[in-house]
């Protein structure tokens, strides 16, 4: 029984890494109407799996998202490409 909750804990931690590897190269987050299934269709997995993965790492969806979404608000302020632009457009192009 302990070897298949290890095995199961290495496959929601491999699932996790795939999981931060798409939202990154994709930015995914960034699409304001992005959702749990839309995220679990790209990794090849379901909402499920993809919740229990995050679970895991004690984190959920949305706050996964919006955690992303702020740093890269965060970057375009700090990157100083946001000179001149309201905040609600930095949200919107946040996601």
């Amino acid at each position: 029984m302990a070897a298949g909750r290890q095995r199961s804990h290495r496959d929601e931690n491999i699932l996790f890494e795939d999981v931060c590897r798409k939202l990154e190269e994709k930015k995914l987050y960034l699409s304001e109407d992005f959702t749990l299934e839309m995220l679990a269709s790209e990794v090849a997995s379901n909402r499920t799996y993809v919740t229990r993965a995050l679970k895991s790492n004690s984190l959920n969806f949305c706050g996964l998202v919006n955690s992303l979404r702020a740093r890269h608000a965060i970057d375009l302020i700090l990157r100083g490409d946001c000179r001149g632009v309201r905040l609600v457009e930095i949200a919107e192009a946040s996601g």
